[in-house]
């Protein structure tokens, strides 16, 4: 989206799959979330780490996960299965669910390859963008100035970019084409479903005259 306002002459078409022209007040208070759950974990010490916060950044990501699919994606992998299910457990609360396993495996995931103030501070950029800072008075008058022919894929489940996000986005640009997803992904169906990805992008690819 930045590069089609930037840099017109150079960008001949636009695919802008589940995302949004700046971060609603929603979005920004779950990156609001995930950062405070690094900054107070005592291992984070201001920024000025030996190791990593790996509690705080672990929940981080936990948290952004949950944003990442749908209840209905979440239910179908995990349901409510736990590690033991005979009925001396129900209440021992080191019987976890396997959606509580399953979300400290990608903080733990998360931790070994990422560092926390790389988060913070990548958090924090995805927060600020807006296409239409320093650049027009409104959002839609940003999107009007970039005229190349653009496919907006939207995802009927997407809690993180909902898909009335992309529709907007689409009806203010003059060139754009919108297609969504019929998806219980969630916002990662963009990265799971290739199928129905497919045709559509084939299509605006060749009317467009992309390669």
């Amino acid at each position: 989206l930045e590069w089609g306002a930037m840099d017109a002459d150079r960008v001949g078409s636009l695919v802008l799959m589940a995302g949004a022209a700046r971060h609603s007040a929603w979005a920004v208070g779950l990156s609001a979330v995930g950062r405070q759950a690094i900054l107070n974990d005592p291992a984070f010490r201001g920024g000025d780490y030996d190791e990593q916060p790996a509690a705080g950044l672990g929940l981080a990501r936990a948290i952004a996960m949950l944003t990442y699919r749908a209840d209905g994606s979440v239910g179908v992998r995990h349901g409510r299965s736990r590690e033991a299910d005979e009925p001396a457990r129900r209440f021992d609360p080191t019987n976890r669910f396997q959606v509580e396993r399953y979300l400290d495996y990608q903080g733990r995931k998360l931790v070994a390859r990422f560092d926390a103030n790389s988060y913070l501070t990548l958090s924090r950029a995805m927060d600020l963008h807006d296409v239409s800072w320093n650049r027009a008075e409104t959002v839609e008058a940003a999107l009007g100035a970039i005229a190349c022919p653009a496919l907006v894929v939207g995802i009927s489940s997407d809690v993180l970019y909902p898909p009335h996000e992309q529709r907007r986005m689409a009806a203010a640009m003059a060139g754009a084409h919108y297609v969504e997803l019929d998806s219980p992904h969630g916002h990662d169906a963009f990265l799971i479903e290739y199928d129905a990805l497919d045709q559509p992008l084939r299509r605006f690819l060749a009317e467009s005259g992309s390669s």
